[in-house]
């Protein structure tokens, strides 16, 4: 495929989970795959030949290394004290191999499952 090839004016553009950067400049709504890391297109067919039966359910989920920004609405949160960026959790679907990036906030003393489906 080249890139002439698609230049185009299209009604929406879907992330399909790669990286999130996609989702912080072209999109105009959030979908399920904008805030996942995915490493494999057969994964992502396999989610969306399954209609996302099982995405993200709580016990094919574990906690994996990897720290990063908690997103809300694709717009970092801070911290109480105002001036630092509020973490997050790296959380896994074992299942379908995807990693979400931005959806867990780091709370003291509490368990990322906690905050889940929430």
């Amino acid at each position: 495929m080249k890139l002439q090839d698609i230049k185009g004016s299209y009604d929406v553009i879907i992330s399909l989970g790669s990286w999130c950067g996609p989702s912080l400049n072209l999109r105009r709504s959030s979908f399920p795959l904008d805030w996942v890391v995915s490493y494999s297109l057969p994964d992502v067919s396999r989610i969306l030949k399954n209609r996302f039966a099982g995405f993200m359910d709580l016990k094919n989920m574990k906690q994996v290394d990897g720290i990063d920004s908690y997103l809300d609405g694709g717009d970092v949160v801070f911290s109480d004290e105002g001036s630092k960026q509020q973490k997050a959790h790296f959380i896994q679907d074992t299942y379908y191999n995807v990693i979400s990036v931005h959806d867990f906030p780091m709370i003291p003393n509490q368990d990322w499952t906690h905050l889940y489906p929430a």
